[in-house]
Order: structure tokens, then C-alpha cells, then sequence
């Protein structure tokens, strides 16, 4: 009998990575190094945060830059925002190429957003007419305006002072998106607008941004959508309006509304909606009959939605779906028809799943993960269906041991996890349909020890060592051929290797060993208690190399 090659002891189900968005057109040199970090804790979707998806700002609002980049502006944090940004544009040093495309006023403590867009810098470009990248988040738009400029500065003495080109109509209607009203920005492509406490969404506030590409309206507390909110913005290719909590002046808890159901209507070109962890009035499912067909992105979840009605995606394209956390969403076996050959990735965790059905016949299927769920078999009808699938994750159902060939019936799959739940024994049967599964989580489950079971396990243990030796012996061995036509030929006396595990003398290769003879190096302590000491070798023998004076300085 032919033994499956897996890892039995499996504890990570590794979550899959989405297909890159489409590139906005921007010259290369504006990419960052290394990408904004999420805050920390923060739960996620198959859609992730906002800093998954974008390059250019940090989920506190500060700006992302090259130190040498002469195109952006951050006034973020200041406690005179508006006055510093004055100040920027009078010194900002413009030219043919250079212009602000970024803007960061970010936690500046506006309760509207200023009129700012009509000033200049020092070469009469106006900031509406350059910008492309714009955040304001972490300002509170959720207080009442009082009228006051966001350019006046407080004395002593309490007086106010104005000054002199400050721009303010104390006839403005109350609303936090005064700044936006009348401007029409050409250029801006992305707007963040975060954490700013906004309640509602009126008519028309983005209308003069017909470039705009991504909106993050994420973290506010949005309770009502206006039906011409996103009029004008035929080229919005994704809206953020995840983790939206709905409070009104009174304090009082809304679910998110739509004033109407063809509220998507005008976003034409949309692919992506995040709606992840914002709780939506039921009436709201019917919004999404109206999505534009080339939508290819949803998250719904944690959105206390259910009861998807049959072929409700059928006109779209929708290849990347989040429903986790809605009991009941798939209660109908038909929610995802007309998505057969369409959908690629599904997350449908803890939604009270008892069955597998909802994906018969779903042969673009690569990816479902339904974990917390209450499945107990895996029907043999659907799996022969699912001939593309190639990871199946459904860890905490409860799932028993089964007799039939089953997993087997889908030629593709390569991952399979079923952790935590009541298989309590591996027949024969099980061994054999694992032929063709390359990773196998079984962790977490009360299993008998039989003869099946040992071999699985030695199995397991034998193929992790497998990959140790390999890694050693062919990889290194590879790269020898290669070491002499790297700097570690010409800058030798500078190297401090690092191993990750005491390497035998029998398997290193030659240059490696001679490397070790001559030079300093430290070994990955298997001990956590031994860490410490790792890390205080390690810099004293940075310090020590930094500390020579070589005689010779190769450029190499």
C-alpha cells in the first residue's frame, strides 16, 4: 500500500494570500521599502486592513516616504495644523517634478474638515489641484461644528487670533465634510478617512473626485448611507467600510443602513467592498443585488446578515468571499448559485454550517475554511464536485473517523485540517484516502493508538527530519559552487555567520567549514533560557567587528 507523504501534527493552518490588487499607475521610486504595519490585535477578514491593501500611510495616519522624496506634506499631530501647513507650502521646494501628491493631516483634532485645498505652494499649485494621496484620520468629526477657523491660535489670555489669509464662511451648513464641498480634486486617487467618528454619509460628498480610486471610510461610526453618497465616483475600485459601530448624538446603537438598495449603483468599476465586522440592518443583503458584475472581493463578516437568498452573486464575478460569523448565511444549499465556475476562495467560519452542500458542484474552488462550524461527514457527492479544491480547512467541527473513500474524491486537494474535532480513530480506510494530501492537520483530536495511527505519526516525524537533512545537504551544497564569486570572497574578515542549528561536520560543504574555522559565529540556542545570551554574543561581536581598523577597504 502506497503511504501519503504528510505532516500529521500540523498546529498553523497557514491563511491564504489574496491576488494583489490592481496597480495604481505611479512611477516606482514612490514605493516604500517595507509596508505599513497593522495595529496590533487587530482581528481580520479575508480582506484584512486597511494597511493590507495600501502603501503609502501607517494605520496611525502618518505618511510613508523616502527621506529624499520631495512630494509630500505631513502635518499630522500638530497642535496648529493648518498653520503649519501654511508654512509647508510657503518652503516646500516645487518644481516641474515636484508638487504635493501626499497629504497627512492626520489626528489634528478637526471637528469639520478645513477649507485648506485652495492654498498654494511656493510655485502656485493649488493642494486640490496636486494631491493624490490623502489621509485625515483621527479627527473627530462627530462634534458639532462651532464655527470656529482651524487657524486661529489661543493666547494667554484666551483671546482668539486670526490670520490674515485665513479662509472661513460662518454660513456653512453644519457638516463634517465642508472642506470636500466644492473642491474638485483631478488627481486624487486614495482618501483615508479613519477613525474620524463620521455618522452619516451625505449626498454627493465625494462628487468632485472623479479619479478616486480607494476610499477608506473604516473604524467611524456610519449608521446611514445616503442613496447619491458615492455619485461621481465611477472609477472607485475599493470601498473600506469594515468595523463601522453606529452610535447617533444620543448615543443610541444603529445598525448601518442604506437610504436605498441601488446604493452601489454609480460604482461602476468596483472590485472590492469591505464590510468586515460592521453590523448591517438585514434589508441591507438586498444592496448587493445592485453591485456592479465586476465586483470580485467581498467581506461580509461579522455583519449580522443571513439567510443569503438563492443565486444572490449570480451577477457578478465574485471570486473572494468572507461570510464568517453570520449564523445561517448559507442557510439555503443554492446561496452561492451562478458562482460555479467563478468563485476561487471562501471563508465561511462559525456560521452554524452543518453540511458541505452550499459548495456542490463549486469547480473553481480552491480555498473554503469553516472552521467552528458543526459539520460531521463530508457528503461524497460534494467532494467528487470540487475538483479544483486544494485546501480544506475545517477545524472545531465534528467530524468522526469515516470508511469510504472520501478526500480522495478531490484530486487536487494538497491541504487538509481538521483539528480539534471527534475523530477518535485512523482505520486503514483513512490512511488510504489520505494518498494524495500533502498536509494534514489532526491536532487536537482524542485518537486511539492503533497501528494506523503510529504509522502516521512516525511517518510525520520521519519527513520533518527528511526536509532537515535535505536542507543541508543539497541547498548548501548547491550555493558552494557560487561562494566564490560573492562579497564572501572579498569581504571575509568582516562576515559573522549565524546558524540556525549546529551544522555537522560531515555535511558542510568545504568553503562553509573553512568559514567557521576562521571567523566568528554563534549558534541558535534550542533552548529559550539560552536566548538571552545569544543576543549579548551577537552584539558584542558586532560591536568588536565594528571597533577594527582594517587595513584594506575593498569597495567589492
Amino acid at each position: 500500500m502506497k503511504i501519503p507523504r504528510i505532516y500529521a501534527c500540523l498546529i498553523h493552518v497557514i491563511s491564504p494570500q489574496l491576488p494583489p490588487q490592481r496597480p495604481l499607475q505611479r512611477p516606482a521610486q514612490r514605493l516604500p521599502q517595507r509596508l505599513p504595519q497593522p495595529p496590533p490585535h487587530t482581528p481580520r477578514c479575508l480582506t484584512g486592513y486597511m494597511t493590507d491593501v495600501q502603501s503609502w500611510t501607517k494605520y496611525d495616519g502618518r505618511l510613508i516616504v523616502y527621506p529624499d522624496q520631495n512630494n509630500s506634506i505631513d502635518v499630522s499631530y500638530h497642535l496648529n495644523c493648518v498653520r503649519e501647513l501654511q508654512r509647508q507650502l510657503r518652503e516646500f521646494p516645487c518644481s516641474g517634478k515636484n508638487s504635493v501628491q501626499y497629504l497627512s493631516m492626520a489626528r489634528c483634532q478637526f471637528h469639520i474638515i478645513p477649507s485648506v485645498f485652495h492654498y498654494k505652494d511656493s510655485c502656485g499649485n493649488t493642494l486640490s489641484g496636486t494631491v493624490e494621496y490623502l489621509t485625515l484620520t483621527g479627527n473627530n468629526f462627530s462634534i458639532e461644528n462651532t464655527f470656529y477657523p482651524y487657524d486661529v491660535q489661543m493666547n494667554a489670555s484666551n483671546a482668539k487670533s486670526a490670520f490674515e489669509d485665513t479662509s472661513f464662511d460662518r454660513n456653512i451648513a453644519n457638516s463634517w465634510s465642508n472642506g470636500l464641498r466644492g473642491v474638485t480634486f483631478p488627481r486624487l486617487r486614495e482618501l483615508d478617512l479613519r477613525l474620524c467618528g463620521i455618522r452619516k454619509l451625505e449626498d454627493n460628498i465625494f462628487s468632485g473626485m472623479p479619479y478616486l480610486e480607494k476610499l477608506y471610510l473604516g473604524e467611524n461610526n456610519i449608521f446611514t448611507i445616503s442613496a447619491g453618497t458615492f455619485s461621481g465616483l465611477n472609477r472607485l475600485i475599493h470601498l473600506d467600510l469594515s468595523r463601522n459601530y453606529g452610535f447617533d448624538e444620543n448615543g443610541t446603537y444603529h445598525r448601518l443602513n442604506f437610504d436605498e438598495c441601488n446604493v452601489f449603483q454609480e460604482l461602476v468599476n468596483i472590485e472590492s467592498i469591505d464590510f468586515s465586522f460592521t453590523k448591517m440592518a438585514q434589508r441591507n443583503i438586498d444592496g448587493f443585488l445592485h453591485v456592479s458584475a465586476r465586483l470580485q472581493r467581498l467581506s461580509i463578516c461579522h455583519s449580522g446578515l443571513s439567510n443569503l437568498s438563492p443565486g444572490h452573486f449570480a451577477g457578478t464575478f465574485l471570486r473572494f468571499l468572507d461570510v464568517s460569523g453570520n449564523i445561517n448565511i448559507f442557510a439555503d444549499d443554492d446561496a452561492l448559485r451562478g458562482l460555479e465556475n467563478r468563485l476561487q476562495v471562501v471563508y465561511a467560519n462559525d456560521i452554524a454550517l452543518k453540511e458541505l452542500d452550499v459548495f456542490k458542484n463549486m469547480t473553481s474552488l480552491e480555498i473554503i475554511r469553516a472552521r467552528s462550524n458543526e459539520i460531521t461527514e463530508i457528503c461524497r457527492n460534494t467532494a467528487s464536485s470540487l475538483i479544483n479544491l486544494q485546501v480544506l480547512d475545517l477545524d472545531m467541527n465534528r467530524l468522526t473517523a469515516w470508511s469510504r473513500p472520501t478526500v480522495a474524491l478531490m484530486p487536487s486537494l494538497k491541504f487538509l485540517s481538521v483539528r480539534s474535532n471527534n475523530i477518535n480513530i485512523i482505520s486503514d480506510h483513512m490512511v488510504r484516502d489520505f494518498v494524495n494530501v500533502s498536509y494534514i492537520g489532526l491536532t487536537g483530536n482524542q485518537i486511539v493508538c492503533n497501528c494506523y495511527a503510529r504509522e502516521i505519526f512516525e511517518l510525520a516525524l520521519r519527513n520533518e527530519m527528511d526536509k532537515k537533512d535535505e536542507f543541508i545537504a543539497e541547498k548548501y551544497k548547491n550555493k558552494n559552487a557560487n561562494f566564490s564569486s560573492l562579497l564572501l570572497e572579498t569581504r571575509r574578515e568582516d562576515l559573522i555567520l549565524v546558524l540556525l542549528e549546529d551544522i555537522p561536520r560531515r555535511r558542510r560543504p568545504n568553503t562553509l567549514h573553512y568559514l567557521m574555522v576562521t571567523n566568528t559565529y554563534i549558534v541558535w540556542p534550542k533552548e529559550d533560557a539560552e536566548q538571552m545570551m545569544f543576543w549579548k554574543r551577537l552584539r558584542k561581536s558586532l560591536v568588536t567587528q565594528k571597533m577594527r581598523q582594517p587595513e584594506n577597504v575593498s569597495l567589492a
